[in-house]
C-alpha cells in the first residue's frame, strides 16, 4: 500500500500525461466512474527490440493487447508501475528472465508515449531441471539459503551458476570469482535454456572442499551447524582428522553429520559378523599386540605395520582388512584401515578390537 501512495504522490504529472494521451486518442470510456484505462497499441505496425542476449526481436503489434495501465480505483497496474519506477531510478539496463520478453514490448509503448528513453534489455534464458521443466522446489533445494545450510560453498554455487549458459574462454569447469568478474561477457550467454544438474554442483563443491587445507571453511560452516559444532566441542582433533580423510568423497559439509557418529560413539558395539574365519581371533590378538607397541600414531606408520603383518601372516589383505573394517566401524565401505585407526586413535582402536575379541 505504501508503494501505491508513493506512486500517486510522486507521479501525478506522469498520470496526468497518460490521461491526456488517452483523451487525445479518445481511449477513455464514456463511463464517469468505475472504468479502467488501457493503452492503445497501433495494430498496423511491427515493433522491434534489440536485446543484448536475444538479438533483434520483432513482433506484430496486433499480437500485443491493449492492456490496462490504471485500475478502476485509479491505482496503477504492475506494467505501468515498473516502468515509472525504473524511470524514476534512472534504470538504463534491465536484465531479467526471457519469460518477461513479451512484457518488454508492452513496456516499450509506455516509454514511447511518455517520450522517455527506452532502456537496454538483456533477457536471459531460464534455468530448467533435468526433466526439462522450469526449475522449482520439486527439483530439490533451489533456495540459496537451503544450499548454504547443506554445506555448499558460495564459490561452488557461483561457479556452477555462471556455467549455466556461459563458458569461460579456457572452457574450464572450475573458475574463481575474480576470474568470472574479469572474463564474463553477458553477450556470450546462450539463448537456450540451461539445465541445473546436482551432480555437477556436487563435483564442483567437492573440489572446493578438498582445497580447504586450513579448515577455515569447514569451521566457519560449523558455526551454524549445531550437530557438527557439538562434535568439535567434544574432540576438535578427531573432527579435523575425520574431515581431512573424508573430504575427498563428501559432496557437501552436511554429509559429515552422517559420517561423524560412528567415530564418536562412546559405547560402541560391533555388529555380529558372519564372514569371519575361525582363526581370525588369533590374528586380531597378534595384531593388537603389535599396534600396542606403536609409539607414534600416524597413518603411514600404521599402514606399514598392516602391510608387514599381512606379509608375515601370509594372508591376502581383504581376508584381514574387510572384517577389521567391520569390527571398527560396522561398515564394509569407508576409508582405508590405517585411516580408520588413525581417526579413532590408538586407545579407542585397541578398545574396539579387544571388545570384539571378548565377545567371540
Amino acid at each position: 500500500m505504501e508503494k501505491k501512495r508513493d506512486f500517486n504522490k510522486k507521479n501525478k504529472i506522469n498520470i496526468k500525461r497518460l490521461c491526456e494521451i488517452c483523451e487525445e486518442n479518445k481511449e477513455v470510456q464514456s463511463l464517469t466512474k468505475g472504468y479502467t484505462i488501457r493503452i492503445k497499441i497501433p495494430n498496423s505496425q511491427e515493433t522491434s527490440i534489440k536485446d543484448i542476449v536475444q538479438g533483434k526481436v520483432t513482433v506484430k503489434n496486433e499480437e500485443i493487447d491493449n492492456f490496462i495501465i490504471l485500475r478502476k480505483d485509479g491505482s496503477p497496474t504492475y506494467m505501468l508501475s515498473v516502468v515509472v519506477d525504473d524511470f524514476d531510478m534512472g534504470v538504463n539496463l534491465i536484465i531479467r528472465g526471457d519469460d518477461h520478453l513479451n512484457n518488454a514490448f508492452r513496456q516499450f509503448f509506455i516509454y514511447n508515449n511518455m517520450n522517455w528513453q527506452i532502456p537496454e534489455y538483456a533477457h536471459i534464458p531460464l534455468i530448467h531441471g533435468e526433466d526439462g521443466k522450469k526449475l522449482s522446489k520439486r527439483h530439490g533445494a533451489v533456495d540459496i539459503i537451503d544450499l548454504k545450510e547443506q554445506g555448499y560453498l558460495k564459490e561452488s554455487i557461483i561457479n556452477n551458476l555462471i556455467l549455466l549458459g556461459w563458458s569461460a574462454p579456457n572452457s574450464s569447469e572450475l573458475i574463481l570469482i575474480d576470474e568470472i568478474i574479469n572474463l564474463f561477457n553477458i553477450k556470450k550467454i546462450s539463448k537456450s535454456s540451461s539445465i541445473f544438474n546436482y551432480d555437477k554442483l556436487n563435483f564442483i563443491n567437492n573440489t572446493y572442499i578438498k582445497n580447504d587445507i586450513n579448515f577455515s571453511k569447514i569451521f566457519n560452516y560449523c558455526k551454524f551447524n549445531k550437530i557438527l559444532q557439538n562434535y568439535i566441542k567434544r574432540d576438535q582433533d578427531k573432527f579435523k582428522k575425520i574431515f581431512m580423510i573424508h573430504k575427498k568423497n563428501i559432496k557437501k559439509y552436511q554429509d559429515l553429520e552422517i559420517i561423524c557418529p560412528i567415530y564418536f560413539e562412546e559405547n560402541y558395539i560391533t555388529n555380529k559378523i558372519n564372514l569371519i574365519e575361525n582363526n581370525f581371533k588369533e590374528l586380531l590378538v597378534d595384531f593388537v599386540s603389535i599396534i600396542e607397541k606403536l609409539k607414534v600414531w600416524e597413518i603411514k606408520l600404521i599402514e606399514e605395520v598392516i602391510k608387514n603383518f599381512i606379509n608375515i601372516k601370509n594372508i591376502k589383505f581383504f581376508v584381514f582388512g574387510k572384517p577389521l573394517r567391520l569390527i571398527l566401524i560396522n561398515s564394509e565401505k569407508g576409508p582405508s584401515i590405517s585411516e580408520i585407526l588413525f581417526i579413532l586413535g590408538k586407545n579407542n582402536s585397541i578398545k574396539r578390537i579387544n571388545n570384539y575379541i571378548s565377545e567371540i
